[in-house]
């Protein structure tokens, strides 16, 4: 098993470097890496720094549709710009509803 050194990076985060902390963060157990990745949610929540998923775009819905019939996004963005904006409206409609992607 191949050993990395810690190296104490310029831009240090508090006492150690970045390097530092994903030495140790490989060396943590699963149980340990998602008590600490629940602590961290957790801790954005109540500062306010996590954020919601923004609503889906038009585009967006358009995308999942078209992905599941297979169509690569090469095609997708083609087969998009040839859409009319009628033809388009449908797909904000559904967009503004909300709909998952």
């Amino acid at each position: 098993r191949r050993v990395r050194k810690a190296v104490v990076s310029t831009q240090s985060t508090g006492e150690c470097g970045i390097e530092w902390i994903r030495l140790k963060w490989d060396e943590l157990e699963g149980k340990e890496k998602a008590k600490l990745k629940r602590e961290a949610k957790a801790l954005n929540n109540a500062n306010g720094l996590f954020r919601p998923a923004r609503k889906p775009s038009s585009y967006n819905v358009f995308c999942k549709e078209q992905m599941k019939l297979g169509k690569r996004m090469v095609e997708i963005g083609k087969l998009w710009k040839d859409l009319s904006e009628e033809e388009k409206r449908v797909y904000k409609e559904r967009a503004a509803e909300g709909e998952e992607v």
